[in-house]
């Protein structure tokens, strides 16, 4: 019924969802307790405020093991690099599966294909000898017909338009199963908190992806005539894709709505945890220039306080008697200059 499908594409998708969710959370429990345990072991409070580490002054470790760098505490951030894992993980083998196919599809189209050989017929009974000459002549005069109609056509067998010159299908089956793999590998390498450009291009081969897989959706489960314009695979395997879509209609669109919705959340999850490591590493840099500031005002103390030490406790002691220490200053430099400019009359 056309009401009954999307109510339960719908239901699918809900239930997908929340299955995952559950998964997820389940299993991310473990991970969340077992750092705050470990942080709660080495001495510190879990999850410290920004406001509580500038407070802090930074402690130094003395077995200089720990890393130098940024500090992740938002507490989705170890639910988040789980999460991209673990469909990294499954990308990465759906890449390789789709690479596989491809393999052996090439391979089946160099061999001759993969269908079924049509049955041997019977063996025909004897005929006469006239019969057998008459067969063979029509197939001599229909030999020769065949090479005059080449040699007047410049020697080029006549190919049907509506069939592609290679096995295009095979090809983007390949294509599409190497991105997947190299998209994988990416979102891999960039859940650690010092990878942010590599997250940042995880990222955007994601997004590549899932309007890669849009457009896909929308060219093979609507009706539209478009897929009357792409020329068809020598090797059959387009007509057999598009024929085992037809026969599983609701299957193939819960599918794709799956596969996409999960890519979606991933993209989600990924452009999360881009932010909290950007906002990890400016606190970092805000934390490093007050360090800075810091350090610069205590020496600039120290130099005031070894240069300027006799002179301070000097004026404190003239200002305690009611004398202003800029004026015996200027009157004692008036008497420097009185005396160097009379010195050399006197002499």
């Amino acid at each position: 019924m056309p009401v009954a499908e999307p109510l339960l594409l719908a239901g699918g998708i809900a239930g997908i969802a929340g299955a995952t969710f559950a998964a997820f959370t389940a299993v991310s429990y473990f991970e969340v307790k077992r750092k705050i345990d470990e942080q709660i072991a080495s001495g510190e409070e879990p999850y410290q405020l920004r406001v509580e580490q500038r407070a802090q002054p930074p402690v130094k470790k003395s077995g200089g093991g720990g890393k130098k760098g940024p500090r992740v505490t938002n507490p989705l951030a170890p639910l988040l690099r789980l999460l991209l894992r673990l469909f990294n993980v499954a990308l990465a083998a759906l890449g390789l599966l789709l690479i596989g196919a491809a393999l052996w599809m090439g391979q089946s189209y160099r061999r001759g294909g993969d269908t079924p050989q049509p049955p041997v017929p019977p063996s025909p009974e004897p005929q006469p000898a006239w019969q057998a000459a008459a067969l063979a002549a029509d197939a001599a005069l229909a030999a020769a017909a065949a090479l005059a109609a080449a040699a007047g056509s410049g020697g080029m067998v006549a190919h049907d338009p509506g069939v592609a010159s290679f096995p295009w299908f095979i090809y983007l089956v390949g294509c599409a199963g190497a991105y997947a793999f190299g998209t994988a590998l990416c979102g891999l390498a960039g859940v650690k908190r010092d990878r942010r450009l590599q997250l940042g291009a995880y990222i955007l081969l994601l997004a590549l992806l899932v309007l890669g897989e849009a457009a896909a959706v929308l060219l093979l489960l609507t009706d539209n005539a478009w897929r009357a314009r792409i020329p068809d695979d020598p090797s059959g395997r387009w007509r057999q894709a598009q024929q085992a879509l037809a026969d599983n209609p609701r299957a193939s669109r819960l599918a794709a709505v799956g596969v996409l919705g999960a890519e979606l959340l991933a993209l989600a999850a990924a452009s999360a945890l881009q932010a909290i490591y950007q906002q990890a590493y400016d606190a970092w840099m805000d934390d490093r220039e007050e360090q800075a500031e810091r350090a610069q005002a205590a020496m600039n103390a120290a130099v005031a306080h070894t240069y300027g030490g006799m002179a301070g406790a000097r004026s404190g002691r003239w200002k305690r008697y009611g004398l202003e220490p800029s004026l015996i200053e200027a009157t004692a430099n008036a008497a420097r200059q009185t005396t160097a400019v009379l010195q050399p009359g006197a002499a």
